[in-house]
């Protein structure tokens, strides 16, 4: 459960201790550099960077279209209570305000400097502010390595670096349009399309993100929507500060709920993982929206766990078990915030969670069923004592959830409340959705006064509106003005309570680790890379994953008489290095129904492995596994988020079925690993239909989450694992292991 949203007056007194912070290598990929230091700002930083007590504009003007003008303005017109120094070179006076011709001239402490100056001037000035003491920097410039700099903004960015390594000074940028510190007034933004200062406020909400114009859209949009927002920094670069590094020191602020964060890249994982862990800790809540969700990692490796399981796929597995909450579209950044600041935390649900939906339309109350049945929420039955009161009033109603009260109640202001009153106490659901339709003046006061009898309930309401300007203008703003949680469409809303009420799971029970050397976790490991089919499922099977009985052979005649003891049909696949479709190669012969065809068919693959090269070639023969699913269970082991398992549909199109659930591998249990069959469709089917089924598929999940984790394998294949119903059996009938893994630096948090 998250902490409801709750502004606290007061200033946050600067942080004095220093805390160590690591990220990934300096690295520009297409229109983004990723973060580069070692070691991350120091909270002290950060303090006087966000909130300062002084503060230097370089390249101050009067042009508020430009940087320059727009930083001076914004940070007057919000109320600074801070010193404000002006630098210019070329003006004597900005804003009716005498300047400074250089950093070196003001001499007075100063705790940040806005570098509103072009690239390479703003290493000039970088390295004055280094000699005079100054703590933090903003670094507006760009040609520091993004975009089309190419390699003389790459040697620029080192020359930076190299001006600043050991200063000690947190540098938001650059590349970044800056920051707002609304709980402080201090708005230093370098740019002019923000909402007035009176059209703001600031609020428990705090926006992090590496783009300045994303982040200024999410910021007008909950302003311009009642919600305010006390923190909205873009990081740009992050050549010395990441969005992680930002998130981590507002996690401590006590004035902010919610940190809602874009990722270009979800950085480095440890620091990720720290951060979600911190908000939890805290009771309070991350929101994620990664931009490029779609894109696969470039180390993926090639099986089928590395094409399903692309780069943002475990990330966001890991990060959600850390406790982060993902979104999907930028407006979810501020609508969830938006119903934790009107309705307080969710209360943890013991089932599917439950919405009551009044549309004054059965063709949206019909949509909205929809939307919510796809996401998972429960649209329970209207009680009898509801029902019962609606047939006295309205007998031509149809009573249920959702609730039409039929058109008889527009324009007929005492039954329009009526209506809605009683809907909402007359029903005891978690949470209610009045979908309105669009009736402007007429609708207005009806509309006003029903929103305000049923948020004096004290229940979970929310309003939803499709706004349409010039006729709704005026009910969405009387609604925003009195607090309602108002949707601009029954579609968003029914998104964001979904959002709402997943932020209720409680946090993933600790499972056991792996770790204990066992005889079949040897043999795992013992395995070289090139290990053939048999010998890996020997050494799965040891682990406890059910395959049907087999045999190893070399002499047709064998294979033949092993066949005729275990039942036809039977299949023989040649035994080589793992190899994703293996039937697709031709090196696997099916449905062989007697012992003439299990000779021929073993005797032809064992020719063409001789054919090939292979030494010792050998063939593998097993019983034709009859079953009406088939389902792929793999493990994949990260570069920098760690170990996952994955579970969904399977067989030869397992790619294209893009049905697969990912989690973390680390500290699965049985519980977690039912969980996770069951975010899958086919293993929501199988929940359904077979609860025993789904638990010894569970098992299968966590041995091989158990492998994946002790293996030492980038990633582990068992596609198909066949799921016979009427036998209620599984039994794995391929399996594979791919390459030696790198370590990923996830576990302990600060590798």
């Amino acid at each position: 459960m998250r902490a409801a949203l709750g502004l606290q007056a007061g200033r946050a007194a600067p942080a004095t201790g220093t805390v160590a912070r690591r990220s990934g290598r300096a690295t520009v990929t297409g229109q983004q550099a990723t973060a580069a230091t070692q070691s991350g700002p120091p909270l002290a930083g950060l303090a006087r960077l966000l909130a300062p007590r002084s503060v230097a504009v370089v390249g101050a003007s009067d042009d508020v279209s430009r940087f320059g003008g727009a930083a001076v303005h914004n940070l007057l017109s919000h109320g600074y209570r801070g010193e404000v120094h002006l630098v210019s070179r070329s003006r004597s006076e900005v804003a009716g305000r005498p300047t400074y011709p250089s950093v070196s001239a003001i001499g007075q402490p100063v705790d940040s400097a806005i570098l509103l100056v072009a690239a390479d001037a703003a290493i000039e000035v970088a390295a004055e502010c280094r000699d005079r003491g100054v703590a933090s920097l903003v670094i507006v410039a760009s040609g520091f390595g993004e975009g089309g700099s190419g390699e003389p903004g790459r040697h620029r960015l080192a020359q930076l670096r190299q001006v600043l390594a050991g200063s000690g000074i947190t540098v938001l940028g650059p590349s970044t349009t800056g920051l707002s510190n609304l709980l402080d007034h201090y708005l230093p933004r370098a740019s002019g399309n923000q909402l007035p200062a009176g059209q703001v406020r600031g609020g428990p909400l705090a926006l992090v993100s590496q783009s300045g114009a994303v982040n200024n859209i999410v910021y007008n949009r909950a302003q311009a929507r009642g919600v305010g927002v006390g923190y909205a920094v873009a990081t740009g670069l992050q050549a010395f500060c990441d969005v992680w590094d930002v998130a981590s020191y507002l996690l401590d602020d006590e004035r902010v709920r919610v940190v809602a964060m874009v990722l270009e890249d979800a950085g480095p994982a440890a620091k990720a993982v720290r951060v979600c862990r911190q908000a939890r800790e805290r009771d309070k809540t991350v929101l994620l929206l990664k931009l490029g969700r779609t894109a696969r990692g470039a180390e993926a490796v090639a099986s089928h766990s590395g094409s399903l399981a692309g780069e943002w796929a475990v990330q966001q597995a890991v990060l959600t078990d850390a406790g982060a909450t993902v979104v999907t579209d930028l407006d979810q950044l501020w609508e969830v915030p938006m119903l934790l600041q009107a309705w307080g935390p969710p209360q943890p649900a013991t089932g599917q969670p439950g919405l009551g939906v009044l549309a004054f339309s059965g063709g949206e109350g019909a949509l909205i069923a929809d939307q919510a049945s796809e996401a998972g929420v429960a649209l329970p039955p209207v009680s009898e004592a509801f029902r019962r009161s609606v047939r006295e009033r309205s007998p031509l109603a149809e009573v249920g959830n959702p609730f039409d009260p039929t058109g008889d109640v527009i324009g007929r202001e005492e039954q329009f409340v009526e209506a809605v009153r009683s809907f909402v106490t007359g029903n005891d659901f978690p949470a209610y959705l009045l979908a309105a339709p669009v009736q402007g003046e007429l609708l207005r006061t009806s509309m006003r006064r029903a929103c305000q009898a049923a948020r004096d309930s004290g229940r979970r309401v929310a309003a939803s509106l499709w706004t349409v300007p010039g006729l709704s203008d005026g009910v969405e703003s009387d609604l925003r003005a009195d607090g309602m949680a108002l949707f601009d469409s029954s579609s968003r809303a029914v998104a964001a309570i979904t959002t709402y009420f997943a932020l209720a799971a409680p946090a993933p029970p600790a499972g056991a680790d792996p770790g204990e050397a066992t005889a079949a976790l040897d043999g795992l490991r013992a395995l070289p890379p090139d290990a053939g089919y048999w010998r890996v499922r020997t050494a799965l099977a040891g682990l406890g994953v059910p395959f049907a009985d087999g045999g190893v052979f070399t002499d047709p005649q064998a294979a033949a008489e092993f066949a005729g003891t275990v039942g036809f049909p039977v299949v023989a696949k040649a035994d080589v290095p793992s190899g994703t479709h293996k039937s697709q190669a031709g090196l696997v012969r099916l449905g062989l129904r007697d012992r003439g065809e299990v000779a021929a068919a073993v005797r032809e693959l064992l020719d063409s492995l001789a054919g090939a090269g292979v030494e010792a070639p050998q063939v593998v023969v097993e019983p034709f596994v009859f079953g009406e699913l088939q389902v792929y269970v793999g493990g994949k082991r990260d570069p920098g988020f760690g170990p996952v398992v994955l579970f969904g549909a399977g067989g030869s199109a397992v790619e294209f079925a893009a049905d697969v659930a990912v989690a973390p591998a680390r500290g699965l249990t049985n519980g977690g690993a039912r969980r996770l069959v069951a975010r899958s469709r086919v293993g929501a089917f199988l929940t359904a239909r077979d609860r025993a089924l789904t638990t010894r598929l569970a098992e299968v999940v966590v041995t091989v989450a158990t492998a994946i984790q002790a293996g030492g394998y980038a990633a582990i294949d068992l596609n198909p694992v066949v799921v016979d119903l009427s036998a209620g059996r599984v039994s794995a009938v391929d399996a594979r292991l791919v390459g030696q893994a790198a370590a990923e630096p996830v576990e302990g948090g600060d590798q």
